[in-house]
């Protein structure tokens, strides 16, 4: 039977023979969950940092908010080897009614791999 701490390691074999470690994930986004505050004009803004943890140039394409009352750009596309990229999300809570408690960002890169961020908003 593996261990807990074992099983929470991938273990790959490097050219060398070597077992090497790793629990990282070719991409992830910082934070993966976030809750902001709604500001005086009625907007939640935060920025998302996007890691590149491959040894591959990857571009962040595109991301898209699951309500209507979310808005995002990219600010930083190109993500170098184990380098970052950043996009820039907001929430309109202008009109309670409209807006949902949570809304789900999906951002696509150009490898083809989708990432999603989770992003609260509180009053």
């Amino acid at each position: 039977m593996i261990s807990a701490l074992a099983s929470a390691f991938l273990l790959f074999s490097a050219p060398s023979g070597d077992t090497v470690r790793s629990a990282k994930a070719p991409f992830t986004t910082e934070p993966a969950e976030l809750t902001l505050k709604v500001d005086a004009y009625g907007f939640a803004t935060s920025k998302v940092l996007v890691r590149n943890n491959t040894r591959d140039t990857v571009r962040i394409t595109g991301i898209k908010g699951s309500c209507g009352c979310a808005s995002a750009n990219v600010q930083q596309p190109i993500m170098p080897p184990n380098g970052t990229g950043m996009v820039l999300v907001m929430v309109n809570a202008k009109n309670a009614d409209d807006v949902r408690n949570a809304v789900e960002y999906v951002i696509t890169l150009s490898n083809g791999t989708t990432l999603s961020t989770l992003v609260r908003v509180t009053k």
